[in-house]
């Protein structure tokens, strides 16, 4: 199947579909779901016709879908199907019908992501120690050509307790970055318990492409303080290929330099701006508040994140 040329010239921003978003006809990936019928499927095709529309199937695939998506197939280019699991027997149908599709399943280490390469996937949720490893990743992505997507907006470990500072987020200001790194797909998550509207989300980090106030207002889970616009513009730089050495014995902890760095800038009001001079800065610093500890504030509690 023929993708858009990848490496910064494909970004794409996907959320649910929302009636209230002001931005439904603007974002490039639209989530609606399948109810066993294709009846009033053409016509939003039709309406969306710049914009990929995803079609989540819960439900067990039925012999006649078959034959209710075949013209759907032969007539419209901007849909795919996404699914909870991809059995052998549904991969074979989904490559007689020549739509793309993909799993839920969201992917945290190798032997799942060659998994679902071999199955003919669109694109890939990447999540939680891959997405340190993006360096890795994009080579895979270059050469099967496929799609890679993250939630931008949730702070992800396999452990509840890690430190907040080494879960995978990204920051409205480092969208441009991961892209670079063959990141295609930024899909913003909201609990479908909650009844949030993604616009906010939307503005963060598509149009601003930035956020002024602190990260776990727009990140669910970060039970952190972290300003976005105090913090060092190489955050995600150095973040995005560090495959997380700090948590497999080395003495890294540039996660937790960057912060204090941060913080020090916050408490006397200074605003790093790219190229940074961190010797200068660590200069000024020291001269504002003569070396002394700044005192810790207590975190705004968060949810827990439920399992996605």
């Amino acid at each position: 199947m023929d993708l858009p040329p990848l490496r910064s010239i494909y970004m794409a921003f996907c959320a649910r579909y929302d009636s209230r978003s002001k931005y439904l006809n603007e974002i490039d990936e639209i989530i609606i779901p399948f109810h066993g019928t294709t009846q009033n499927l053409p016509e939003f095709l039709e309406a969306h016709s710049n914009q990929r529309i995803i079609l989540d199937i819960k439900e067990p695939w039925k012999a006649f879908f078959t034959t209710i998506f075949t013209p759907i197939a032969e007539k419209y280019t901007n849909i795919a199907l996404r699914f909870p699991e991809l059995t052998a027997d549904l991969v074979a149908i989904l490559q007689n019908l020549k739509i793309p599709y993909f799993s839920t399943q969201i992917v945290v280490e190798w032997e799942l992501f060659n998994e679902l390469l071999e199955k003919g996937v669109s694109d890939i949720y990447i999540s939680e120690q891959l997405g340190f490893e993006l360096d890795k990743i994009s080579k895979v992505v270059a050469k099967h050509k496929i799609r890679t997507r993250i939630f931008p907006n949730i702070a992800q470990a396999a452990r509840a307790d890690t430190d907040p500072l080494k879960k995978f987020f990204i920051r409205p200001e480092d969208i441009d970055l991961y892209n670079r790194r063959y990141i295609s797909t930024f899909e913003f998550y909201i609990p479908e318990d909650l009844d949030l509207n993604w616009d906010v989300l939307y503005r963060a980090y598509a149009i601003n492409k930035k956020w002024n106030g602190p990260l776990s207002e727009i990140i669910l889970g970060l039970d952190n303080d972290i300003v976005s616009t105090f913090m060092s513009p190489h955050w995600g730089e150095f973040r995005m290929d560090c495959a997380r050495k700090c948590l497999q014995g080395h003495s890294c902890n540039m996660c937790n330099i960057l912060y204090d760095f941060s913080k020090s800038l916050e408490k006397i009001e200074i605003m790093p701006k790219p190229p940074i001079d961190t010797k200068q800065a660590a200069k000024i610093i020291m001269e504002h508040i003569d070396n002394k500890t700044l005192d810790a504030e207590t975190p705004t509690p968060i949810p827990q994140i439920p399992n996605f």
